[in-house]
């Protein structure tokens, strides 16, 4: 065979492709870790609503701390205000409060006291001096009330403030004493109670009075004054203080009502007090002396003069009186009025 067939022969070879096997382009190959573009969409939408929801809730959040946020150092030490104590107590046929308060700041502030349930805000009078007391009558039902303080300055109400306290323990009214049958024979006499040394705070004695007949019954009145001289305490505290009282004794029974007088009875560097009258029964004369505890919530008393009349039936009636007092100690000078009926 000659080279050009050859060549030919080679040349059809090469282009030639067999019928029995067609042949098709190659499908892609998808990766197997390739995300769909619709599933991405939706992922990138998510984020960004989330991301919105921190935003919204940050500014929300943001806005609500800035608008309650509390003063500033510097505004809460341009005023105070506080309630030192307030008490309820019975007098003269019902409850009156008194709150004691306390205030300091600008000469342009003033404070008022507020007890609801009596006299209206307006009739309270602004004070400008610290401290102050305010006392208010209530009325004569039993319960819990609430004494106000309040602050002002020239753009008005900055602070209010309030201290709950219980009005409790209305006394019942004093045994009556029998109607006079006989002669009766008006004396006047008097005493003093002490401790038994200026370093001791218990003290105890007896003072009589002799009458001309035997002595069945007395009524009497009178009034008491402390005496803190240099003697029994070198603090001058507790000094004359004064109280008044009246009551009935026989040989069966004696009571007493006391009434102390306006002083400052938790110490000179406290507001005046009136305490209540109160009603003292198996007693002829009682009273209680000072005590930086006073205006506490349900003051119990801790230092006293009381005492007894006996000798009811002689014609001598002896004053037994006992005292106590463990911070001022002062002298008490018991001065009596008594109507006696004698035989």
């Amino acid at each position: 065979m000659s080279k050009a067939k050859r060549g030919k022969l080679a040349k059809h070879r090469e282009s030639f492709h067999s019928l029995s096997h067609p042949t098709h382009p190659p499908l892609p190959v998808r990766p197997t870790n390739t995300i769909p573009s619709h599933h991405r969409t939706h992922h990138l939408l998510y984020l960004i609503t989330f991301l919105l929801i921190i935003l919204v809730l940050v500014v929300f959040f943001s806005f609500s701390i800035s608008y309650t946020s509390t003063p500033t150092s510097s505004e809460e030490t341009d005023y105070s205000l506080a309630i030192d104590s307030v008490s309820c107590q019975w007098g003269q046929g019902q409850f009156t409060i008194c709150e004691t308060v306390s205030w300091s700041g600008s000469n342009t502030l003033f404070a008022k006291g507020y007890i609801p349930g009596g006299e209206s805000l307006d009739m309270s009078n602004p004070q400008y001096n610290s401290p102050f007391t305010y006392c208010q009558p209530v009325g004569t039902e039993e319960g819990f009330r609430i004494a106000r303080s309040l602050l002002y300055s020239s753009r008005g109400l900055v602070r209010d403030i309030g201290q709950g306290v219980q009005c409790l323990d209305k006394p019942l009214a004093p045994v009556l004493p029998p109607t006079p049958s006989g002669n009766v024979l008006t004396v006047t006499t008097g005493f003093r109670a002490y401790p038994d040394t200026s370093s001791t705070p218990r003290g105890s004695g007896m003072f009589t009075k002799t009458f001309p007949g035997k002595v069945d019954s007395c009524t009497f009145s009178g009034f008491w004054i402390t005496d803190n001289n240099i003697r029994f305490n070198q603090r001058n505290q507790c000094h004359k203080a004064t109280g008044t009282f009246s009551g009935y004794a026989d040989l069966y029974e004696q009571y007493v009502i006391n009434d102390p007088d306006l002083f400052r009875w938790a110490g000179i560097s406290r507001a005046a007090l009136n305490p209540p009258v109160a009603t003292y029964e198996g007693y002829s004369f009682w009273m209680e002396t000072c005590d930086n505890d006073y205006y506490s919530l349900r003051h119990i008393p801790r230092y006293t003069t009381k005492g007894t009349i006996s000798g009811f039936g002689t014609d001598t009636l002896a004053f037994i009186w006992d005292y106590y007092d463990q911070n001022n100690r002062p002298v008490i000078d018991f001065s009596f009025i008594l109507d006696c009926q004698i035989r």
